[in-house]
């Protein structure tokens, strides 16, 4: 626009003209850097000193000068911020001085969403602030690579979701657990990853609905003989990693368990006792590791029988041990099968799985996802065992870019089972 338009009565300034609640969106959706933000001063008058009042603003501190950044807190004239990261993963981090004063700033402006992610990169140990621990303010915190040291009571009374990771400088101890449940009565999300103890440990709340734990692995020196959950309102559990000591849980509520173990596998008396606890869910998702226990329990009459499990989520290269374990889930509607590379002698494995197969274990299965990426022909002797005794199915998914005609031998076997839809995604 020239001066000319600019001096005709009527022109308008368009960036000007917007509504306050359309410009505090636009700077919202800046978030990602304070610096941006406060650049937009120069777009408009009247955007001087919007920023300092963006309802919803995140503060994510990857590349930003502490200083800067500070200053620019100083000047943020909002009732309260919503949502305050502080992030740095350069190799020269700030003091915790400066980090402290960072963070009170954001508790004295009522923080309600509030991280702290100080990466591995950060050669210090950094103990948040006491003042932390009672900012009733926050609803949602999450600490990575910070230290937790609690020395008066927590007082998280409106907070609903903790997430702790590699909080590994002082461990998360029962006791401080303790501390934090009992100050938090409305925590309904809690994620603890990994969880290193040489003790036992237990999580006791009647508010917790999602519980997420990373057991680390082998390479960490990780002891404890009892992992205890006492969660009566727990709907969603995952355990990943590998499991060390006997879990007590008592978590009648639950409906989605998620058991992904990685390396070494649990004694199957291990495994066994945690089946138990979590028998009644709905929906189930298993590792490879996972299939190979279950087969080895009922290879031994360890049998554990899931009677309400109507959706199963299977990882596995061990296709044939995965059909021999279906029996255990007699109301199976909706399998989920990523599928790994499978071996050369997959034929004679598949022979023997059906040999030994029980068709009642497929009586209620409607629908099958299949995640297969290789275009060999090792798929096919699964999809007929499937479609042989699959008497109610409706579907088949494959999760594969390629086209059905790459899968050798498919268009043929399809032809016999026409009542079954086939659909690539």
């Amino acid at each position: 626009m020239d001066q000319s338009q600019e001096s005709e009565p009527g022109s308008l300034d368009r960036l000007s003209d917007l509504p306050d609640s359309l410009i505090l969106e636009i700077l919202s959706l800046l978030s990602s850097s304070i610096r941006d933000v406060v650049r937009t001063t120069i777009l408009s008058k009247r955007w001087k000193d919007l920023w300092t009042t963006v309802p919803r603003f995140k503060y994510d501190f990857r590349d930003e000068d502490p200083n800067f950044i500070r200053g620019a807190l100083v000047q943020w004239k909002g009732a309260k911020i919503l949502d305050f990261s502080l992030c740095f993963i350069h190799n020269d981090p700030p003091s915790s001085d400066i980090i402290d004063s960072l963070l009170l700033l954001a508790m004295e402006k009522q923080v309600e969403e509030l991280t702290v992610d100080l990466k591995p990169s950060m050669s210090m140990e950094y103990y948040a602030p006491q003042r932390l621990y009672s900012c009733s303010s926050i609803t949602r915190l999450c600490l990575s690579y910070c230290s937790v040291q609690i020395k008066e009571n927590v007082q998280w009374n409106q907070l609903v979701s903790l997430t702790l990771e590699h909080v590994d400088s002082v461990k998360v101890s029962s006791v401080t657990m303790s501390q934090i449940l009992s100050g938090a009565p409305r925590l309904e999300q809690l994620i603890l990853w990994p969880l290193e103890v040489n003790e036992d440990f237990y999580i006791v709340s009647t508010s917790l609905k999602f519980l997420e734990i990373g057991l680390g692995d082998y390479n960490h020196s990780v002891v404890y003989e009892i992992l205890g959950i006492w969660a009566p309102n727990l709907l969603f559990l995952e355990f990943s990693g590998d499991i060390y000591g006997i879990c007590f849980l008592d978590v009648p509520s639950l409906t989605h368990a998620r058991l992904d173990f990685i390396d070494e596998p649990p004694p199957l008396e291990t495994f066994d006792y945690l089946l138990w606890s979590i028998r009644h869910v709905t929906d189930l998702t298993l590792s490879d590791v996972g299939i190979q226990l279950l087969h080895e329990m009922k290879e031994k009459d360890m049998f554990v029988q899931f009677s309400n499990v109507t959706f199963l989520n299977v990882t596995t290269s061990k296709v044939e041990k995965m059909l021999n374990v279906l029996d255990m889930f007699p109301q199976l509607v909706t399998l989920y099968a990523e599928l790994d590379e499978l071996g050369s002698n997959m034929d004679q494995e598949f022979d023997e799985a059906n040999a030994t197969f029980s068709t009642s274990s497929l009586l209620h299965l409607k629908t099958v996802h299949i995640a297969w990426y290789l275009c060999d022909a090792l798929i096919l002797p699964f999809l007929k065992i499937i479609l042989e005794n699959a008497r109610v199915l409706e579907e088949i998914v494959f999760r594969w870019k390629g086209n059905p005609e790459m899968l050798p031998g498919l268009p043929d076997l399809w032809e016999s089972y026409q009542t079954t839809d086939l659909i690539f995604i």
